[in-house]
């Protein structure tokens, strides 16, 4: 009768014993090491949220097209410089999303030349996986569709004759006034172009003199201040949505950004990797060997290091030939990125070589006959490749930076190429602080990328660090 009491007892002890803390550290104790990383990048909560962030820029990089409504270099010349347009879901009640429709016409002397916004009456619905554009995925197939846009939808376009300035000036699209004998106060207006394309005065292309011009004199001329502008006509033009407004050309900035944002991290991807390739082997030649050869190595790391990074940086990318293609430009500052940033992998590389050396599964692959590079790649690189992962993601900022400031300051991608530093150069100018600060956008993509980079390489610093307490 005792028996059954006992088997009882065995038997209770188990689920008394099964505290869930209890049970996760022992399934982390017999864990794998890429498994005890994530369980531990999973607490820090930042590092999750970059690496959400980073994810959406990673979708970018590869469905920058159709995630983009226009392409790169589209135009909108009804909207120069014009402000980000807003989307609106509430029109007196629940609507589809939809947008204004809007127009820019330059102002007068009065106004400083700038663009102002004018509304039509009208506005335009955004649509799902509209037709546009043509683009090509990775060279595999070629597609029209885009994740959004408004379709083929025309909109009303006023065009407008802008009043003549109180100075006497006419504005742009101001009509020209005409004297008594029928000449126009326009230098220009006998100036024609012929059937072959030459520029010609007076409508013949022998004739080398303009005819007489008479200009009115102040007391006689008008008074226009307060003229109001005249509509000309009113036409249809596609509708164009733009999120983040457009530049001095009319090209959307979303987009555009869109597109920058896949070369700026591709050029970044492949410095990084021209870095670690480097620095994986003159790293692993350094600590495996030893010797002079090791001496030789740290001392051309000193060499490299000692000299800025921005001067050396930009000394290289200043030997661009001017005749060089965008794609010669692009490869070689992936390579300058690379030849700047191998150092400081090189020397991580090596100091964990030569603390592994003396290991007894080292020692054990050398008394069984492995060579030097089965040792390093097959038995002492797995052990610490978590710690090249932390120095890959910390070191990938620096390479977008270093591209970014290059092509800023126009010695790196040139236009028609687009990238994050292409399109900071439009707002160099103080007026684009008064004007168009929509133009500084790209700052914002470039500060984000380079927080959750940040981010992230913290996170996987702490959890690849064998030594922290779990908490």
């Amino acid at each position: 009768m005792k028996l059954p009491k006992l088997l009882s007892r065995t038997r209770s002890n188990p689920q008394k014993d099964s505290d869930p803390s209890q049970l996760a550290a022992d399934q982390l104790s017999e864990a794998t090491q890429w498994h005890m990383v994530w369980v531990r990048f999973k607490r820090h909560r930042l590092a999750m949220v970059s690496a959400g962030i980073l994810s959406l820029y990673v979708l970018v990089v590869f469905f920058a097209d159709f995630i983009a409504p226009y392409g790169a270099t589209t135009r909108d010349t009804n909207y120069l410089k014009g402000p980000p347009e807003i989307v609106k879901i509430w029109d007196g009640g629940p609507t589809r999303p939809h947008i204004d429709s809007q127009m820019t016409t330059r102002g007068g002397v009065e106004d400083g030349f700038a663009f102002k916004v004018q509304g039509l009456d009208s506005n335009q619905q955004i649509r799902w996986f509209v037709h546009g554009k043509k683009w090509t995925f990775l060279g595999l197939f070629e597609s029209d569709f885009h994740l959004f846009g408004v379709g083929d939808e025309q909109i009303p376009v006023v065009k407008i004759k802008a009043p003549s300035s109180s100075n006497g000036i006419g504005s742009l699209g101001g009509g020209n006034s005409t004297s008594s004998d029928g000449t126009t106060d326009d230098p220009f207006a006998s100036i024609q172009r012929d059937e072959n394309g030459h520029f010609q005065i007076g409508g013949n292309a022998t004739t080398t003199t303009a005819a007489p011009v008479t200009t009115t004199t102040p007391e006689s001329a008008p008074d226009t201040t307060a003229a109001e502008p005249e509509v000309i006509e009113t036409v249809t033009a596609p509708g164009f949505i733009h999120l983040l407004g457009t530049d001095g050309l009319g090209r959307d900035q979303f987009s555009r950004i869109m597109v920058a944002t896949r070369t700026s991290m591709t050029i970044g991807l492949a410095g990084l990797f021209t870095a670690f390739f480097l620095g994986l082997i003159f790293g692993g030649i350094s600590g495996f060997t030893g010797g002079w050869i090791d001496y030789a190595i740290q001392r051309l790391i000193e060499i490299v290091r000692s000299i800025p990074t921005i001067p050396l940086v930009m000394g290289l990318a200043a030997a661009f030939p001017q005749d060089w293609t965008n794609q010669k430009i692009f490869f070689f500052t992936a390579i300058i990125l690379g030849l700047v940033g191998w150092t400081t992998l090189a020397r991580r590389i090596r100091s964990m070589l030569l603390t592994l050396q003396d290991e007894d599964f080292v020692v054990a692959a050398r008394l069984a006959g492995a060579g030097p590079f089965r040792i390093v790649t097959r038995h002492m690189l797995p052990t610490f490749f978590s710690y090249i992962v932390v120095t890959l993601a910390i070191e990938f900022p620096y390479m977008i930076l270093a591209e970014s400031v290059l092509s800023f300051i126009g010695l790196g991608l040139r236009p028609p190429t687009v990238s994050w530093g292409v399109l900071l150069q439009d707002a160099q100018k103080v007026e684009v602080l008064e004007q168009t600060p929509w133009l500084l956008a790209p700052a914002g993509f470039i500060v984000v990328a380079i927080l959750a980079f940040n981010f992230l390489g913290d996170g996987l610093r702490d959890a690849a660090d064998p030594y922290q307490e779990s908490s």
